[in-house]
């Protein structure tokens, strides 16, 4: 019973099955009784009883409630010890997905489903760690049962899970408000590291910009790391004095911030360190707790700090630079801090929105690491926060400030690209410029200076023209690239590709182009095949960091039902549970050996420990599974073609080796 109504097989079947057996059943009786009597010679026997004769044979198939009820009640007496079973089990590889198949025969509320989904995570030994039913793909329903499992996991002293198999590790998971959708991260593996901290460790992202030089500091820009309050105040006088000494008023005077926190949940931030680096050296505050130093209150942080990060002449330059003031504001409550974020005006500069703005990147989020390799053309990586929470080393400290102020120096020497043009711009011969219309740039090209005043556009395929006067308000391009192809430009009346294909030459309103790079940017969108792109940077407002608890014991442990938000969002689901019969799984099962449970704490140093011991680092610990990285293009073809099988079939020999000892 319990196997088939595992297996989507409902009571009701299952009744009408049992009916079924029990009914022929009764027919094979009958025919050996009518055999036996002709075999035997017999006559004037009394006839075989009916199915439901109660003075006979008195069938009674069981009913649909019956059986239901049976199984509700044998499984609630059982589900204690089966939990149980389940929670000692190892996960140290696991694999989970949703199923949407058999949620579409649910029933619901008025014919609407209120499940869409069920999430299931196995282990290596292909037993189920986890299983539950959900309202959307979103993964912040199963947030409860992995803390769950993970709990069983301490308690039985198995290994935390070390690597995860899923479907789309790189695809979209938004955590974020609906005024935030913009935002993205790379969904699933995001989460489990969030979440399981014991995935980032001995990770090192592989992108584009990987295999460049590493970024470091000049030998000739001194550092001075500093804790205690006097020397805090010392050093926050210098940068003042150098400031009101300040050789170039006309110019401004900046300095890079970043910072060091930690955000717990239900907690105000916790700052560590405050960096800074000015144009002759860098500078590293920490902020010690529990000692005499400790900074709190708005009457802990010094007046020269204060001075520095509240003065709107100073303008502050940095990766995310609005987070980190707002983190330094909520530490100290500086209400001055918030009050001159709000302005229309702030003294800050934020290098990825100045990065797109003079045409490197294509996104305000680019992280840092894209940064220095977009424009810096070296390689940098911060390394990821832990649990508990590990100081940097001040020499890693330091290349960031460093890295934030070479980026800044090289795209202050660039232009500005996507304003409108000057009318000097409008009046250079080859001017890269764009088209725009109606806030969407249709087509790429460049100003011609030199012309008669009037441009004699062609009108049709017989060579009829129309002669359009270039005025002080208008500009003749020459467009080199099409965008929009259908876009009908006004003063033509003709499509664009109607115009790149003959002549190529527009007249254009002015002030429907925009200045463009040479180079187009910078594709840093996360949405890259990689599997292990670093995230951007999320603000520490927005999303609430999850930290599970790790102290508690086995008799502390309670296992009950999951239960989520309800989310109705069915727009990127797919289903899963298609035809998969030439896909294979996409990693070994370890052996028996490997898996039996060992002596383990649940300490950060352990699981540290224990990867340093590996020879390389890896890319990431959330894994495509090889089923839906072959369905996702597999799907797609048509199986009635004659050549699937065989692309089929070529394609998991191109993914998979084989283990000729297996």
């Amino acid at each position: 019973m319990r196997n088939s109504f595992s297996h989507r097989h409902g009571a009701a079947p299952f009744a009408e099955m049992v009916a079924e057996v029990q009914y022929l059943s009764q027919a094979d009786n009958e025919l050996m009784y009518t055999a036996a009597a002709n075999s035997y010679g017999q006559t004037g026997l009394q006839q075989f009883s009916s199915f439901d004769d109660p003075k006979g044979y008195a069938g009674s198939p069981p009913s649909a409630p019956y059986l239901k009820g049976l199984f509700t009640d044998v499984v609630s007496a059982h589900r204690v010890f089966i939990e149980r079973d389940t929670a000692t089990k190892p996960l140290t590889i696991a694999k989970a997905d949703h199923t949407f198949d058999g949620l579409k025969h649910m029933g619901g509320v008025k014919g609407e489903r209120i499940f869409t989904a069920a999430y299931t995570c196995m282990n290596e030994f292909e037993e189920a760690r986890g299983h539950s039913i959900v309202y959307s793909k979103s993964l912040e329903h199963v947030e409860d049962m992995y803390e769950y499992m993970f709990q069983g996991l301490e308690a039985s002293q198995n290994p935390p899970t070390q690597i995860l198999y899923t479907d789309s590790p790189q695809g979209s998971q938004n955590h974020f408000p609906k005024n935030w959708t913009h935002f993205f991260l790379p969904g699933e593996r995001s989460f489990h590291e969030r979440i399981n901290t014991a995935m980032t460790l001995n990770v090192v992202p592989v992108t584009e910009w990987t295999d460049l030089p590493r970024f470091a500091v000049q030998p000739n820009i001194a550092t001075v790391l500093v804790s205690d309050s006097i020397q805090i105040e010392d050093a926050a006088n210098e940068i003042l004095h150098d400031f009101f000494g300040y050789s170039s008023p006309s110019q401004l005077y900046l300095v890079a911030l970043a910072i060091k926190s930690e955000q717990r949940a239900g907690e105000l931030p916790r700052l560590h360190f405050i960096q800074l680096r000015t144009r002759n050296k860098i500078y590293i505050f920490k902020a010690r707790y529990n000692t005499v130093s400790q900074l709190r209150s708005p009457s802990d942080v010094l007046p020269s700090l204060r001075s520095i990060l509240t003065n709107s002449s100073i303008i502050k330059i940095g990766h995310d630079i609005r987070r980190s003031l707002q983190t330094i504001s909520q530490a100290f409550s500086i209400q001055d801090i918030e009050a001159s974020l709000a302005g229309k005006n702030p003294s800050i500069l934020d290098l990825a929105k100045y990065a797109k703005l003079k045409g490197r990147v294509d996104s305000p989020l680019a992280s840092l690491h894209d940064l220095a390799g977009a424009i810096l053309h070296k390689s940098f990586s911060i390394p990821a926060p832990t649990t508990p929470w590990v100081a940097p080393s001040s020499q890693t400290m330091s290349a960031e400030l460093e890295c934030l102020w070479e980026i800044y120096v090289t795209l202050s020497k660039l232009d500005s690209v996507g304003l409108r043009l000057q009318q000097t711009q409008a009046e250079t011969n080859g001017q890269l410029v764009t088209l725009v219309q109606a806030c969407k740039p249709v087509a790429e090209g460049s100003i011609v200076g030199q012309h008669e005043g009037y441009l004699d556009a062609v009108m049709d395929d017989e060579g009829n023209t129309k002669r359009i006067n270039i005025s002080r308000s208008r500009s003749l391009i020459k467009i080199s690239k099409v965008l929009v192809p259908g876009a009908i430009h006004a003063l033509h009346k003709q499509t664009m590709e109607w115009i790149m294909a003959h002549g190529s030459f527009a007249v254009v309103t002015t002030s429907q182009l925009h200045s463009r790079s040479e180079t187009p940017p910078q594709s840093v969108s996360t949405a890259h095949p990689a599997f292990a792109t670093p995230a951007p940077v999320v603000p520490a407002d927005v999303i609430e960091e999850f930290t599970p608890t790790r102290t508690s014991s086995s008799s502390d442990i309670e296992f009950e039902p999951v239960v989520g938000s309800v989310n109705l969002n069915e727009e990127d689901m797919d289903d899963s549970d298609l035809d998969g019969e030439d896909v294979l799984d996409s990693f070994e099962d370890p052996t028996p050996g490997e898996a039996q449970p060992v002596s383990y704490s649940w300490s950060m140093e352990s699981v540290e420990s224990e990867s340093d011991s590996e020879s390389e680092p890896l890319p990431s610990r959330v894994l495509d599974d090889a089923f839906h990285f072959m369905d996702r293009l597999l799907r797609l073809l048509s199986k009635k073609h004659s050549a699937f099988k065989a692309f089929s079939h070529d394609f998991s020999e191109a993914i998979f080796i084989r283990d000729r000892s297996d």
